[in-house]
């Protein structure tokens, strides 16, 4: 039977044989030379049948490493180091204590004694008594949920959490399933998730999670809750799976509300440009699929400025609003409507002809010409609608929307009310190409102008940064609206050149100012095209370096939907960038698709809340509300914010009082060429920020605008 032998060796073998313990005697490979009684009671494997054997057979799967790795270094000492391992028992693992001396020198042995000692019992007591006590309280008093499930989805044991976050009682949930408290909605999906875990690895590296809605007998609706489970069946001291979850709802409320914000017009509740434009994408690919027609509406209010004029932007909204009820009301459930922006509308129409189109726009047109009352007044507008046709598969929402917006002006010129798209109407794309051939002329004679607007702490007024605008004054036409040559310089493929030009230009500038002893950051707008580009990245890097500018003083502004193209190459050049200190921001904040999961993960360290969002903001608690959602939201992901379209006292006053630290707008200072911000940059020790008790007690008149400007300039500067 292998090792004790030598003199004196019957009785060695008695000794070993009476041991409480088992004990095994193994060759420097791990093959089992010798075992005591003990170790076949604990084993539950006769002798005979495991001489030969590799002991590490007997160690659980994840202990194996580490058995494996004392048994090596036993092999240079003269005892080993204690160890806990689980080892298999005819009962499932045990958890046992391992120790092990070095007799390889030693004839009468010739091999590495290991004992083993059952400590599975002494850790179950531990677990209800000394230091797990304490551990056990913090369990049933914190803010999740704790229980212990079999193998079969039956929950054994849970903390005293359970009564204070769910109202229900520990003893009537122990011995149930735990789906039977779930809603019935989620029961097919939790049992995936059990499932899932079972074939999982042990312990945290297989934890598999999910989002499900737990029952409270109290409250008619159900709670959601993210549970997490950790299967540990195999652990001797648990033998179960363990659950934990915590209370989601206002999480997946503050989800839902951001994906309002992302695709709902704050003013009339109407889809936004991004989603509508979207849902159009959807509805041709779908009408090419199923062989239907499609039409895509695009409609002006006529006369709305003169609303505006006369009444006030207050009025004009509420007109907006109205007429966005009417135009919903003559629309199937099927179809889809959304706001441009100002005054545009449009509407995706799938199936129809021009038929359908035609008795459509003029029901819109019937409804928008009926009287509005607006502050004791009766107002009259009317609407020009531009309609164009889907011509079969490969349309796409781009052209359509084009096509529309071209047969809209037509209606407009001709007092129409609609206009159908045809192929005479693209006389009107000879401009656009006039205009792109002088934007190209002025990139190449680099006669684009950059002017700066500030981005100012609300409470000390101090500028943190100066955001960098391109100007162009088109020969023989005068200024031409960023709204209108950056888009264009988009679609042409004159964005790069732009944008690398206002870099440069941002970046020179910064270099002075740092040289006149202001330490302000410049900001730049990154069109979503360009965040792939690596080469312009590295431009990017050679332009600071040639400037001596610090990385830091560099922002870039994105839209959210940069994250979206391209993702392992632009999130490189992002992460590069950041790394390097350069900021980002992302621009026009709630009006793009705000995921949390993409706040999360994406390298950013600040928001821009869109003027949409601002403007108004005093008057309108939902606004209001609404910026105090995100500026929270900011908050907790550790990043700052900065309120766009200020243009008012009782606006920064509102933001200054839920807790916004940044802000930027015409009532702070408008956009400036580099002479006037310099000027402004030196003056601004001396500001105060307007509405600030400083402010008050002083009497200023609460302005922060360039010396010599004016309202009147300031609208121009836009």
């Amino acid at each position: 039977m292998g090792p004790p032998q030598g003199p004196g060796s019957e009785r060695v073998a008695a000794i070993c044989e009476a041991a409480p313990d088992a004990t095994v005697v193994v060759a420097a490979d791990g093959a089992v030379l010798w075992a005591n009684r003990a170790a076949e009671r604990l084993f539950g494997v006769s002798r005979q049948a495991v001489l030969g054997t590799n002991a590490l057979d007997l160690i659980h799967p994840d202990d194996v490493e580490m058995a494996g790795l004392s048994l090596g270094t036993l092999q240079a000492k003269e005892t080993g180091t204690l160890l806990e391992l689980r080892v298999r028992t005819p009962d499932g693992w045990r958890l046992t204590e391992v120790v092990g001396s070095n007799h390889l020198a030693d004839p009468d042995v010739a091999g590495l004694v290991i004992c083993v000692r059952d400590l599975t019992e002494r850790r179950r007591w531990e677990l209800v008594s000394g230091e797990a006590g304490r551990l056990r309280s913090l369990v049933h008093n914190a803010p999740s949920i704790f229980l212990l499930m079999d193998g079969e989805a039956r929950v054994t044991s849970v903390s005293a959490s359970v009564t204070r976050l769910l109202g229900l009682d520990p003893e009537q949930l122990e011995g149930r399933p735990l789906a039977e408290i779930m809603h019935v909605g989620d029961r097919d999906r939790f049992a995936l998730t059990c499932a899932e875990v079972h074939s999982a690895p042990p312990g945290a590296a297989g934890a598999v999670g999910g989002v499900f809605r737990l029952r409270r007998p109290a409250l008619s609706d159900a709670v959601a809750y993210e549970l997490t489970l950790v299967n540990l069946l195999d652990d001797p001291t648990v033998q179960g799976i363990v659950v934990s979850g915590h209370d989601v709802t206002e999480l997946q409320e503050a989800q839902h509300a951001l994906e309002e914000m992302a695709t709902r017009d704050p003013l009339t509740r109407l889809l936004n440009r991004r989603a509508i434009l979207l849902r159009t994408d959807e509805v041709l690919a779908a009408a090419s699929a199923a062989g239907a027609s499609a039409c895509v509406l695009l409609m002006d209010v006529d006369r709305f400025k003169e609303v505006n004029d006369s009444l006030g932007h207050d009025a004009g909204d509420r007109v907006l609003a109205e007429l966005a009820q009417r135009l919903q009301s003559c629309l199937r459930e099927s179809d889809h409507v959304g706001r441009l922006g100002g005054d545009e509308f449009a509407v995706v129409v799938s199936p129809c002809g021009p038929d359908q189109a035609h008795r459509l726009a003029e029901r819109v047109a019937a409804e928008f010409d009926r009287p509005i009352h607006v502050e004791s007044k009766i107002l009259y507008v009317g609407v020009s609608t531009g309609i164009a046709q889907a011509a079969g598969p490969g349309s796409d929402t781009a052209t359509l929307m084009k096509q529309a917006d071209i047969a809209m002006y037509r209606a407009k010129r001709q007092h129409s009310g609609h206009a159908f798209y045809g192929p005479e109407d693209d006389a009107g794309h000879l401009e656009r190409l006039a205009m792109a051939a002088d934007l190209r002329q002025a990139l190449d004679g680099r006669a684009l102008r950059v002017v700066y607007q500030p981005v100012v702490d609300v409470t000390s007024g101090a500028p943190v940064a100066l955001e960098a605008l391109a100007r162009w004054d088109r020969p023989g036409h005068g200024p031409v609206e960023p709204g209108k040559f950056i888009p264009l310089a988009e679609r042409v493929g004159l964005i790069r050149s732009l944008t690398q030009q206002v870099i440069e230009q941002a970046v020179a500038d910064c270099a002075f100012w740092c040289g006149e002893g202001f330490d302000v950051a410049v900001s730049v707008n990154f069109s979503p095209e360009l965040t792939a580009d690596t080469e312009l990245i590295r431009h990017i890097d050679a332009v600071l370096l040639r400037h001596r500018v610090p990385h830091r003083l560099l922002n870039l502004e994105l839209v959210e939907s940069a994250f979206s193209r391209e993702a392992t190459r632009v999130l490189a050049n992002l992460n590069h960038l950041r790394e390097q200190g350069v900021g980002l921001a992302i621009d026009d904040f709630g009006t793009g698709y705000s995921s949390l999961a993409r706040l999360r993960n994406v390298p950013v360290d600040q928001l821009k809340i869109d003027k949409s969002f601002v403007i108004g903001l005093a008057q309108d608690e939902r606004l209001r509300g609404m910026v105090q959602a995100m500026c929270q939201l900011a908050s907790s992901l550790s990043l700052s914010v900065v309120a766009e379209g200020v243009e008012d006292a009782p606006t920064l006053a509102a933001l200054r009082a839920m807790g916004c630290a940044l802000a930027q707008g015409f009532h702070l200072a408008v956009p400036m060429p580099v002479a006037e911000a310099t000027a402004w940059l030196a003056s601004c020790p001396s500001l105060r920020i307007p509405g600030s008790p400083a402010d008050a007690e002083m009497g200023t008149n609460g302005g922060l605008m360039t010396p010599g400007s004016n309202p009147e300039a300031a609208a121009s500067a836009s």
